[in-house]
């Protein structure tokens, strides 16, 4: 049985789930389905069940972006400020891009699918509670946007400092009902873009690389910093593997520190798909590359690389906020 998958939760399940859950979908509304070549199909099957709740579904095709955040075409990103609601359905994610960031502040409710199958409809972290997950993930990020440093460490290793400033934290949550709001399911997190240039330390990366090529990680990943930046890589054939994807880049921001996000969803496990890996309760995440969608100044950076690692211990100007993975519950 694939792992990602439960018995007796169908396809059809979870688009109500995304439809109904998430958006709060209502006749006569109209939804923008974008996709690329590789997910027509899936794409197809969505806005025949948006269309059985009587909203006006409309899919729009493009070419596969070659990496996450890698704009769409100019056509597309001006539909998207049109529509009362896109869905994203995209090999790469288009979270990171203005098209998305542009759309949204225009009132669209934005649900961002990257890396979509029919796998992730059927999955078990789709079945996540989001609505009483919401205060949850709203305290966490309401913690991150109060902090002005994070220190982030893990059994295996990481020691990480980071400066927060008065960088506004965000809660994917996923209910995505009021005009201008986005999700991610089944991704459940509370990220922050820290001050640039201010991550000191190691960061162990023993869960996932979301990225094509990657996915679980089976031998640690370290990821050096200093100054906010990636100054060495180390470990065996997949830390050589990541380090070369570097430097094919050619791009010095691709090196920087964009991103801590903290994993609150509890039906998610580690199962090498980005936005269920990206969500698990008792992981954490940091990310390269753009982050200027996210309230941060990396603007023109290649791409955006989630990396994933288990069990953080975190503090937040010094108040426990997780240990070893797991949340520290008030009183």
């Amino acid at each position: 049985m694939n792992l990602i998958c439960m018995s007796g939760f169908e396809a059809s399940d979870g688009a109500g789930v995304l439809l109904d859950t998430c958006l709060a979908v209502k006749p006569g509304e109209n939804a923008l389905i974008v996709t690329d070549t590789n997910l027509i199909e899936l794409a197809g099957f969505l806005a025949s069940a948006a269309r059985d709740r009587r909203v006006e579904a409309s899919v729009i095709t493009m070419a596969p972006r070659e990496a996450p955040g890698v704009e769409p075409p100019a056509p597309v990103a001006g539909a998207m400020k049109e529509a009362d609601m896109v869905l994203m359905l995209t090999t790469h994610t288009l979270a990171p891009s203005r098209a998305r960031a542009e759309a949204q502040d225009g009132g669209a409710r934005i649900l961002s699918l990257g890396g979509y199958n029919f796998d992730v409809l059927r999955s078990e972290a789709l079945k996540a509670d989001f609505q009483a997950l919401k205060p949850v993930v709203e305290e966490v990020a309401g913690k991150l946007t109060g902090a002005e440093e994070a220190r982030v460490t893990t059994c295996t290793g990481t020691e990480l400092y980071l400066e927060l400033g008065s960088r506004l934290a965000h809660a994917l949550h996923n209910i995505c009902h009021e005009p201008g709001t986005m999700g991610s399911p089944p991704d459940v997190e509370a990220y922050v873009a820290p001050i640039e240039d201010t991550a000191e330390g190691r960061v162990v990366v023993d869960g996932a690389v979301n990225l094509l090529g990657f996915g679980l990680v089976q031998e640690p990943i370290e990821l050096i910093f200093d100054s906010g930046r990636v100054t060495a890589v180390e470990g065996g054939s997949e830390a050589r593997h990541f380090q070369g994807l570097l430097e094919s880049y050619g791009d010095p921001n691709m090196y920087r520190l964009g991103e801590l996000g903290i994993g609150l969803n509890p039906r998610a496990r580690l199962v090498g798909d980005p936005l269920i890996d990206e969500g698990v309760l008792g992981t954490a995440h940091i990310a390269l590359g753009l982050n200027y969608t996210y309230g941060g100044t990396i603007k023109d950076a290649r791409t955006h690389i989630d990396c994933v690692f288990k069990g953080p211990t975190i503090e937040l100007d010094g108040e426990l906020v997780l240990v070893e993975g797991e949340l520290v519950k008030k009183g």
